[in-house]
């Protein structure tokens, strides 16, 4: 991944934290992003990372959103679910904690 520098005005697509070696990897590629959201799952599976889509992008939010809640075998929605009459992001970042 090419570094940034303070000169640079790109749009961080998300953030993917790895907490056992403290490597925090961020990525202005939104299919980089994803693709490192589908290899965290493979190889770790929900323990010892977490992520944090930065992009208001709303395609990005729903590939995302996807991606996560397929592996909580969730199905594969297309709008985020509603509580109580009010819009709810979904935000599984807290599942990939310990």
């Amino acid at each position: 991944m090419k570094g940034i520098t303070m000169k640079e005005n790109l749009e961080i697509a998300g953030i993917v934290t790895y907490h056992d070696s403290g490597e925090t990897l961020v990525f202005t590629d939104p299919d980089g992003y994803l693709d490192e959201i589908r290899y965290a799952f493979d190889c770790r599976g929900i323990n010892g990372w977490s992520y944090d889509t930065v992009s208001d992008d709303p395609e990005l939010r729903l590939a995302v959103n996807t991606v996560v809640r397929g592996e909580f075998g969730l199905g594969y929605g297309t709008e985020p679910e509603e509580t109580d009459g009010e819009r709810q992001d979904n935000d599984y970042s807290h599942a990939m904690e310990m």
